[in-house]
């Protein structure tokens, strides 16, 4: 890493913060293979998702690397709000509502069918709600798709 001033420094620090902080939250979600029967799962897009590691510099966290922090990095590297719109139907009249006959399950819950072309890892990501929770705190969601693991 090249010389830096004092306020691009912290902001990296920040971003280093971040980055370890998704990366032990997503660490918790994948050891926890198989959850409980009604555990919450949000299903993020996976461009969203890789615009936002490379913003928290995450294979470089992963890889144990410094990372390449350049002036302009707040700015061309910002993954924006969560978008998950181009995973959904967005006809009206396909949509989903809780039945409120499995205990536990809400009834009110008001959703929208993923397309059928969608692929998990292809075209999104599942995240455990800290790690929703986590994303949205800081940059916030036009649309959220939220599932519950069943017994399978």
């Amino acid at each position: 890493m090249g010389l830096i001033d004092v306020n691009a420094q912290r902001t990296l620090d920040e971003l280093m913060e971040e980055g370890n902080k998704f990366k032990a939250l997503r660490s918790d979600w994948q050891r926890s293979a198989y959850p409980e029967q009604g555990t919450p799962v949000f299903i993020v897009c996976k461009k969203w998702v890789d615009k936002y590691k490379e913003y928290i510099f995450y294979r470089e966290l992963q890889m144990g690397r410094s990372p390449n922090f350049t002036p302009d990095h707040l700015t061309t590297k910002f993954p924006g709000q969560i978008t998950n719109n181009d995973l959904c139907e967005l006809q009206e009249d396909k949509f989903l509502i809780g039945t409120g006959t499995l205990k536990d399950f809400p009834s009110e819950v008001v959703d929208s069918y993923l397309k059928k072309s969608v692929r998990e890892t292809v075209d999104y990501e599942t995240f455990s709600e800290a790690m929703w929770n986590h994303c949205v705190k800081r940059f916030g969601a036009e649309k959220e798709i939220k599932r519950f693991y069943i017994k399978g």
